[in-house]
Parts: structure tokens; sequence; C-alpha cells
């Protein structure tokens, strides 16, 4: 499911860029859901070349092209236009929306937006909305987008605040499928571990062994409860994982090794190596006998 942006996210008014408090807003705003969709959700953005002329060409051209002290531009290379996918909607007229959007700028911007999700509404294709400040308190839980010429609507899922993102990570972007997938899954692990605590902040250190990886690739349907326990583990030191009642992590004398559970039936093996960093050995689904009792 792609990404539509709302144009109050991209677009600002000199005046309001003139402002230090919302140009402040407008700038934390574009950059927090930017991150959000490309660091944690790997989603697409729908986007046209009439939305890109809007952006970037006069009569309209953004405030924050001529101001080079703050880091917008780099961002938008780094994290929008990669993640950008064009529709084209040269033969597609405007749509109707209920309620009625805020829009603040020309009616070329308002226009290219409505046209851009009226071609979403012949795709009868999903989407979310990332809302700027003004439409997000502008609705009472839902924008609906329709059109004369098509039967269906579309009510994209709306992102009102950058965080909400959080709600719709995906494991599956994250999971690893072979060995080569080891720096995707620790970004999942630290992706897990904002989306639970709003931050990224382990007591320990950790490592994973390529036996470790290959039981993750042959997991199907216990993703997000090993990913969870991963992060709880990594965030409590070893008396506090030994005395929590879902993790229950314990000393196996036979293989000296130490294994926490990830569920009533699943267990994960580790050891404590250099200085107290962390070594994930193997996972342990459910009938599967631990190795060395």
């Amino acid at each position: 499911m792609n990404a539509s942006l709302d144009p109050d996210l991209l677009f600002i008014s000199d005046d309001n860029w003139n402002n230090p408090n919302k140009r402040d807003t407008f700038l934390g705003n574009l950059k927090d859901n930017l991150e959000y969709i490309d660091e944690y959700l790997k989603i697409r953005i729908n986007w046209s070349d009439e939305l890109e002329a809007c952006l970037w060409n006069a009569p309209v051209k953004q405030p924050w092209h001529r101001d080079y002290k703050n880091q917008i531009i780099p961002i938008m290379y780094r994290r929008f236009y990669p993640n950008l996918e064009y529709k084209d909607i040269s033969n597609v007229s405007a749509c109707n929306v209920e309620p009625t959007m805020y829009f603040e700028f020309d009616d070329n911007i308002s226009i290219s937006f409505l046209k851009l999700m009226h071609k979403i509404i012949i795709e009868s294709s999903d989407s979310y909305l990332s809302l700027g400040l003004h439409n997000s308190s502008n609705h009472n839980g839902q924008f609906t987008f329709f059109c004369c010429c098509c039967p269906n609507r579309i009510e994209p899922v709306l992102i009102n605040k950058p965080n909400e993102w959080l709600n719709y990570i995906n494991v599956d972007n994250y999971w690893p499928i072979n060995r080569n997938d080891k720096g995707k899954f620790k970004k999942g692990i630290n992706a897990f571990c904002f989306k639970e605590y709003q931050d990224i902040k382990f007591a320990n250190e950790y490592e994973i062994s390529n036996a470790f990886l290959d039981d993750l690739c042959r997991e199907n349907t216990n993703r997000d409860n090993i990913i969870q326990k991963i992060v709880k583990r990594l965030r409590s030191n070893h008396n506090e994982a030994r005395l929590d009642r879902n993790l229950r992590d314990e000393y196996i004398e036979q293989s000296q090794e130490y294994r926490f559970y990830v569920d009533y039936n699943t267990r994960i093996h580790y050891k404590i190596i250099n200085n107290g960093k962390l070594l994930f050995l193997r996972y342990y689904p459910q009938g599967h006998h631990d190795d060395g009792l």
C-alpha cells in the first residue's frame, strides 16, 4: 500500500516560512514523515509530474528553495525522491473529497493533488494519506475521495501525526531471507524498538550468528512475537530478564548458554561474550528440542 501526501506537508507560503515557529513546525513535520516512510515503512509515495512542476517551478516556487541554511533539499533527495511512484494523470480530472480539505495554495496544487487521488480511485488502490497540520484537525475520522466516472470511492488510512506511521510497521519488510539479510533484520529490531518505546536504547550490545539467521529464515508464523521479545531482552539487564515472567531468562548448565522464551513453546538461545555482548545462537520453534539438552 502506497502513501499519498497532503500538499500542506510539502508547500508553505512565504509569510509562514518567514515566521520562525511556523517554519520550524513545517520542517519538523515534513522531516519526520519522510523519515518514518523511508526508514521504517519501506513504502512508495504516490506522485506525478504535475505535482513535481508545482513543487519546483514558478509562480509557486517554494521559499525553502532559496534558503540553503536548512537541510530540506538534501533530505528530499535522500528520503523523498528514491521512494516516489509516478502516476500519469495527464488525462484525469480532479476528483471530489468530503469533508472539504484545506488548501492554502493556488488551484494548480490542489487540482494536481485531486487528480492524483482520482488516479488512485481509478486504480482501486488502497492508500495511506499523511496529513498536514491544517487537515489533521479538519475531519471526523475520514476523508472520502470520489468522482462521477467511477462507482468506487476510496477512504485512505489517515496519518494525522508522523509517529502514527509506527502503527503500520510490517515485520515482513525486515525479515531475513538468507544470511546476507543480517543488516536488514537489525534495522527491523531498531524499528520495532522505536515503535514500542519511541527510542532505540539497549542495555546490551548484540550480535547474530549465521545459525540463528538460518532458523529465522524458516519461520513464517511467529515473526512479530520473536522480534518483540528480542527487543525486550536487549532492553533488559541480566537481572531484569531473569525476573521477567514473559522472558523467563535462564542459564543452562549443560550447554553453558542462556535462553529466554518467545512464548510458552518457543525459545531463543544466546551466549554472553566480549564484556556483556549478547550473541544470539539459535531459535527453537514449537516441537524442536533445544540442542545439547
